[in-house]
């Protein structure tokens, strides 16, 4: 029987509590050096941005605290081209208390970082509930609160900490009302359930395996159908809301990355991006989740089997929406990543089951302790999980971090360059519009239904395989276009022949008020 279907776990002792502090402590320390060397100065002053994605989702917020509704840009029709509503929401706050657009991702990243430690805490509480070691859930949370994918997708502003969170914190209440089924509990799940789905509808995927694992208790099947029915209730009240104000029940983003991409080719590029992954920085941890499936077969219990029920669930969207566009960074994408705490928790417990099997046998030969051993693995398992993406932060500052920060740079060079009703086409289509503050298209279509409709230009690649030239640019007649993308040379006669001529890496439309040298600045 597992600790999940015994008695409440003892309360943590002084050196656990004094361990959990300084973890907490280093981890807060490294996410503040994180957000800072993302952050940089234009003409003495602090900017902050996000990525560009998250900065998509940052515009959207930004006019609906101005009042121009829920949209990319004032005045154009309503499109979904966020994935996040309720991330969305939250990134308006800072809109409304009047913060500058420079400093607007502070708040957001800071909340970021609040939610990566109560990700950790409440993964650590849940390995409490399954742990025969106290050092275990130490680790889990060590593993948990440096987790670098985590981290990097929570403290670039998108919303992967806050679903992470309320996935981690589902399965703990799932667990308590296994043990003890209670009304407070079950009105926390059911709000957990409400959140995660609002943040973003394809966490459906979570939430089925938790109603799932409360279903098949006999103890907690009222819970189970609480569970369903909150979440019912939220999908019919959104897509209600999406029909009313988008006139569509799915997002544009939908349409854009999986219209016109079979499931079978869908299927042939995220599956082997998963089993890159999974051969790749999650080896460890899931070679160790293995083995305590291996070691503990006869006793596995309840709350192992909802882990890995959550572990499998993210894998196998992932693969099923054909991976993300981000594969090539090589570690655990954005749908991946929100189930990790569930997958270190299982790492830990395979090692502890594993130092279970040759305690006898170390002791003999005078070597550490069972929980020294414990220890010392665990730090190799973070380390092991974590050494190349953080090796690759310390060398570049992470993913796309210098590329947003020449968007910006771009962006305030486009402001300075052109009149306020200058319309702008763009590929980076987060940064550039958010801080240039220009009408702007996009080229790529998350916030253009008639881009998102059309069939696939490239091989499959989330949201960057549909374009068209001949109706962004040759019909709507943007005054500059910013590409930031390779094109071909038939593309470049195409928009000479339109009108357009290439200065630094824009394409300005002959005779468009543009101060062409204003532009170049960030360039040189």
């Amino acid at each position: 029987m597992s600790a999940a279907e015994s008695s409440e776990p003892r309360r943590p002792g002084r050196g656990t509590l004094v361990a959990t502090g300084a973890i907490l402590a280093a981890s807060l320390a490294f996410y503040a050096v994180f957000v800072a060397r993302s952050a940089f100065r234009v003409e003495g002053r602090l900017h902050v941005s996000l990525f560009d994605d998250a900065m998509i989702s940052l515009s959207y917020a930004r006019n609906l605290a101005e009042g121009h509704g829920l949209v990319w840009m004032p005045g154009a029709a309503p499109v979904e081209g966020y994935t996040n509503f309720l991330w969305t929401l939250v990134m308006a706050l800072p809109h409304a208390a009047g913060l500058p657009d420079r400093l607007t991702s502070l708040p957001v990243l800071g909340l970021g970082a609040v939610l990566l430690v109560a990700t950790s805490l409440l993964a650590m509480q849940v390995a409490r509930r399954l742990a025969r070691l106290a050092v275990t859930p130490v680790l889990v949370l060590a593993a948990t609160a440096f987790s670098y994918p985590l981290l990097f997708w929570t403290l670039r502003g998108l919303e992967v900490g806050l679903v992470a969170c309320l996935g981690i914190a589902s399965a703990w209440l799932a667990l308590r009302l296994v043990e003890r089924p209670s009304a407070r509990d079950r009105g926390l799940l059911g709000l957990a359930i409400v959140l995660v789905l609002l943040t973003r509808t394809d966490a459906l995927a979570l939430v089925a395996v938790v109603v799932a694992f409360l279903a098949l208790h006999a103890g907690t099947r009222r819970e189970a159908c609480y569970g369903a029915l909150a979440a019912l209730a939220t999908l019919a009240a959104h897509t209600a809301f999406r029909l009313a104000y988008y006139g569509s029940a799915l997002p544009n983003t939908y349409t854009l990355k999986l219209g016109g991409h079979p499931l079978a080719e869908r299927l042939a590029r995220g599956g082997p991006a998963l089993f890159d992954l999974v051969s790749g920085d999650l080896l460890v941890p899931v070679g160790l989740a293995a083995a305590l499936l291996l070691v503990r077969r006869a006793s596995l219990g309840r709350g192992e089997l909802l882990l890995f029920g959550l572990v499998a669930a993210a894998m196998a969207y992932s693969v099923w929406v054909g991976g993300d566009v981000w594969e090539f960074a090589g570690f655990a994408n954005r749908f991946v990543a929100v189930a990790l705490p569930a997958l270190f928790v299982l790492a830990v417990l395979g090692l502890e089951s594993l130092l279970g099997v040759f305690a006898r046998r170390l002791r003999a030969r005078g070597l550490l302790g069972r929980t020294g051993l414990a220890a010392l693995a665990g730090v190799l398992l973070i380390v092991a999980t974590n050494a190349r993406p953080f090796a690759d932060w310390v060398r570049h500052g992470g993913l796309h971090v210098r590329d947003d920060e020449l968007m910006v740079r771009t962006a305030l060079a486009i402001r300075a360059a052109t009149r306020d009703d200058a319309r702008v086409a763009v590929v980076w289509a987060g940064a550039i519009p958010y801080f240039s503050r220009r009408p702007s298209i996009d080229l790529f279509g998350k916030s253009d239904p008639t881009i998102a409709h059309l069939p696939p230009r490239r091989s499959f690649l989330p949201g960057h395989d549909k374009w068209d030239f001949a109706y962004s640019i040759g019909k709507l007649r943007p005054e500059l276009v910013v590409l930031a993308w390779s094109i071909r040379a038939a593309d470049r006669r195409r928009l000479e022949r339109w009108g357009y001529e290439k200065v630094a890496q824009y394409w300005v439309l002959r005779g468009a008020d543009v101060d062409r040298r204003a532009l170049r600045a960030p360039w040189r």
